[in-house]
C-alpha cells in the first residue's frame, strides 16, 4: 500500500498521477517486511480512461473487480496487470463483449473453474448441444435434458474465448460478439465464484438498456 500525503489537495504535485485509471509510475523507498510505503513522487504516463461513456467505465469497474480478486489467489502481478491493461485498451476501443469474455475465461484458469469445452463435461462426447454451468462446460445432447440448445456458432466462441489469451485475442475480430455471448460466460464465472458483485450486476443493467 502507498500512502500519498496531501493528495486531496489541489495544489498536490501528485493529484493528476493517482486518479483512478491514470497509468502512472511511482517511486518510494521500498523497505522489506514492510507493508506500507510513503509515495516520494509520481509521473503521470497516460490517461486509461479514454471515452467519457458509463458503459465503458463501468465495464472498467467490473475488470477492476475481477483483478482484484486474482491478485488474492495469484502472485504473478506482471502477468495479472498486462492483462488488465490489454482489456481496459480493447473496452476503450468498444471491444466490451469479446475482451470482458475472454478476461473472465482467464480468471477462470486461474481461479480453477475452466468450463470442459473440447467434449461433454459428463461422457466425453465432441458432439455438443450446450452449456451447463452446473456441470461445468458443454453437454451433448444426450446429457443436456432440459438445457436450452445453444447454436453452435456460439458454442464455438464460447470455446474460443476459454482457450484464448490476449496476445491472440485479434482472431476474435472476425467473429461477431454480442450481450448473449458475454453472458454464456459471465454467467458461468459468477456461478463458480458463488458471490455476487456490484459492479457486475450494474454494467449488466446499462447493457441491458
Amino acid at each position: 500500500s502507498l500512502v500519498c500525503k496531501g493528495a486531496k489537495k489541489y495544489t498536490s504535485k501528485n493529484r493528476s498521477s493517482i486518479l483512478t485509471y491514470c497509468l502512472s509510475e511511482f517511486i518510494f523507498d521500498y523497505q522489506e517486511l514492510k507493508t506500507i510505503f510513503t509515495l516520494q513522487k509520481a509521473n503521470f504516463i497516460r490517461n486509461l480512461y479514454i471515452n467519457e461513456d458509463l458503459v465503458i467505465l463501468s465495464a472498467m469497474n467490473f475488470a477492476s473487480d475481477i483483478l482484484k480478486m486474482l491478485c488474492r489467489e495469484d502472485n504473478d502481478y506482471y502477468s495479472l496487470y498486462n492483462d488488465y491493461l490489454k482489456v481496459l485498451e480493447l473496452i476503450n476501443q468498444n471491444k466490451i463483449y469479446e475482451s470482458l469474455s475472454v478476461y473472465l475465461a482467464r480468471a477462470s484458469r486461474i481461479l480453477g473453474i475452466k468450463p470442459v469445452v473440447d467434449s461433454c463435461a459428463k461422457c466425453n462426447e465432441e458432439k455438443v448441444v450446450t452449456i451447463s454451468n452446473h456441470d461445468g462446460g458443454f453437454l451433448c445432447q444426450k446429457h443436456a435434458g432440459t438445457y436450452e440448445i445453444i447454436e453452435p456458432s456460439r458454442l464455438k466462441k464460447f470455446r474460443m474465448v476459454n482457450h484464448m489469451n490476449f496476445e491472440h485475442i485479434s482472431y476474435l475480430d472476425e467473429y461477431h460478439f454480442d450481450l448473449i455471448d458475454f453472458d454464456y460466460m459471465a454467467d458461468f464465472f459468477l456461478t463458480h465464484i458463488d458471490m455476487e458483485l456490484k459492479s457486475y450486476r450494474f454494467l449488466r443493467s446499462l447493457l441491458s438498456l
